[in-house]
């Protein structure tokens, strides 16, 4: 491990345990909409932060980095979840075409009618 290993572990043991994240945390439960959709949101940015650790300017405020990768996370399950409920939505709509002139009963008469003679070699008689 160079000299980057242990600054970065330590940086990722800050992270994880940072109260700093907590309003974070807050705002991905509020914008889901659900403790567990927040929790997973959560649990996205810390990976993507972690991920990105060697990207991350020890000079600058951990808070605002974290939020910011947090943020992201949202806005990338909000475009997921609208694409999914589209997509759920035309999925419910019907693939079955409704007659605009439904049969009519005299439609139903001759039908019966065709069937009985064809079928059963009844004779005809006039309706």
């Amino acid at each position: 491990m160079g000299a980057a290993g242990p600054s970065r572990h330590a940086t990722w043991h800050s992270l994880k345990r940072s109260p700093t994240f907590a309003p974070a945390r807050t705002v991905t439960v509020h914008v889901t909409g659900s403790v567990m959709d927040g929790e997973d949101v959560v649990r996205d940015a810390l990976f993507q932060a972690y991920r990105k650790l060697d990207t991350f300017d020890d000079k600058c405020p951990l808070a605002p980095w974290l939020f910011r990768i947090a943020h992201n996370r949202c806005i990338d399950f909000l475009r997921r979840h609208e694409v999914r409920k589209e997509a759920e939505t035309a999925a419910m709509v019907s693939d079955r075409v409704i007659p605009v002139d439904p049969p009519r009963r005299a439609l139903g008469r001759a039908v019966e009618h065709l069937v009985l003679t064809r079928l059963f070699d009844v004779p005809t008689c006039k309706i």
